[in-house]
Order: C-alpha cells, then structure tokens, then sequence
C-alpha cells in the first residue's frame, strides 16, 4: 500500500472500526458518485484588497514593513559568530 495503508493502520490502532482504504483516494470517492466535502477554496473579497493594498504600498514606497520587521529579528542578527562573512 502506498501512503494511504499507514493512515488506515493508524485509524485502527487509535480504535477506529470499519476503517477503508479506497483505492484512488478521493477522487476515486467522488466519481463513484459518493459525498465528498471539500474546504472553501477561494480567498475572501476582503483578504484580496489587503494583498492589493500592501503591494500597492510596497510598490509606491518601495518599503516592505514585514521585511524590515522580520530583518530586526533577533535570529537575523549577526553576533559576529562562526557564520559571519
């Protein structure tokens, strides 16, 4: 089995009953014709306009305020350690 026997072994383990390995996984579920619940896959009206926005902003200031933030990290530090150039 590839991949998907481990999960099934390990449902049965954690004491799941009638537990299945469909051949084809879930594609192979939907084209039998049998329910198949997906997660919401489009972003929100709302996270698109603040992608725009900070890249639009980045753009016009030519800044990025999360680079410069993660940039004063203290991992992102030179300690003048065994790494330094």
């Amino acid at each position: 089995m590839c991949g998907g026997g481990n999960a099934q072994q390990k449902f049965v383990d954690a004491g799941f009953g009638n537990v299945s390995n469909v051949e084809g996984g879930t594609e192979a579920w939907g084209v039998g014709g049998l329910p198949v619940v997906r997660g919401k896959k489009v972003v929100s009206l709302e996270r698109q306009v603040r992608i725009a926005a900070g890249l639009m902003f980045v753009g016009i200031t030519d800044r990025c305020v999360m680079g410069i933030l993660i940039a004063k990290m203290a991992w992102n530090q030179d300690k003048g350690g065994l790494c330094s150039v």
